[in-house]
């Protein structure tokens, strides 16, 4: 069943209502406008930006940009654009300029299927009039550069293939702990083209055959953003996304300053797909809730607007 047809018009249409009287008159009632942009899920918003759009004669992410400001209207506008396009533009800030965002890079790239990254790419072709591809290969050096290339050509197999996993664990074991040196190139052929499940299979047979698991193996042998890049991946075939976005998370909140452009991405990104998985493996892993965590580094209308999404996933 589409969006379309699950969820009434008179609920988009509702919630434009009440984004428009948040936001008309002179000032924002702020309040009143985290209500509405919290009160429907991912997939419903796009249904409300269009309800408002028609409604109004103005699109929605317009009308935020210009009632809102700073990280405040980051997260709100991000929260209005439908995924991929909200990932599009996310990638597109991470690479344009001086320097680069490579923990965006990993959070959008390594811990997708191949048939996203394709969606992707097309939707960034799309908005900005760019090949993804082409600018990743002028923004990124090294190692980083050649697992990310290798993954935005979309070679990554779909489907469950038992027939090379022994093989590959072998193969693996001998690119890292088996060597001295590692052979980087093995290491992303492989993760770079095995089915998620597929890996999943390739680490528990090297689990079962060597001291170190997959992942321990590749904290030992790889280092920077390359290393965060295949962790990613190991984990999201292994454990699901959770637990790389719980690490993300902390990542974003730890030590002096906060990463506000990761924080937002986490959340607005995942808030309709594992934000509660998330939080599980985050309390897991670090011994407090993650609103706890988040609330120390946040404020303002951005921060009651953060701190509404987490608690209401």
């Amino acid at each position: 069943m589409s969006v379309a047809a699950a969820v009434p018009f008179s609920v988009p249409q509702e919630v434009a209502i009440r984004i428009y009287a948040a936001c008309k008159g002179v000032g924002t009632k702020e309040d009143a406008l985290i209500d509405a942009m919290t009160t429907v899920d991912d997939a419903t918003m796009p249904l409300v930006a269009y309800a408002y759009e028609h409604m109004y004669l103005e699109p929605l992410k317009k009308r935020l940009e210009s009632e809102t400001s700073g990280n405040f209207q980051d997260l709100l506008v991000a929260m209005a654009l439908p995924l991929v396009e909200r990932e599009a533009r996310q990638l597109r800030n991470a690479i344009k300029g001086a320097g680069s965002d490579e923990g965006c890079i990993v959070d959008l790239i390594c811990t997708k299927p191949a048939s996203h990254i394709k969606v992707l790419m097309d939707t960034y072709n799309t908005m900005y009039k760019r090949n993804l591809a082409d600018d990743l290969k002028s923004d990124l050096s090294g190692d980083f550069k050649k697992l990310v290339l290798a993954l935005v050509d979309c070679a990554r197999s779909e489907v469950f293939d038992p027939a090379t996993v022994d093989a590959d664990a072998g193969a693996l074991y001998k690119a890292g702990e088996g060597k001295i040196g590692t052979d980087e190139k093995k290491f992303i052929e492989i993760l770079t083209t095995r089915s998620f499940p597929t890996i999943a299979k390739i680490a528990e047979v090297y689990r079962n055959s060597h001291k170190h698991d997959l992942e321990t193996a590749i904290e030992k042998e790889t280092s920077g953003y390359f290393r965060d890049g295949m962790r990613a991946i190991v984990i999201t075939a292994t454990r699901g996304a959770a637990p790389w976005f719980a690490t993300a998370l902390n990542r974003a909140t730890k030590g002096a300053g906060t990463n506000d452009a990761r924080l937002i991405r986490v959340v607005a990104n995942r808030r309709s797909v594992d934000l509660r998985q998330i939080k599980e493996a985050f309390a897991s892993k670090y011994g407090e809730s993650l609103e706890a965590n988040v609330a120390g580094d946040v404020s303002g209308s951005y921060g009651k607007l953060l701190m509404a999404l987490l608690s209401r996933c």
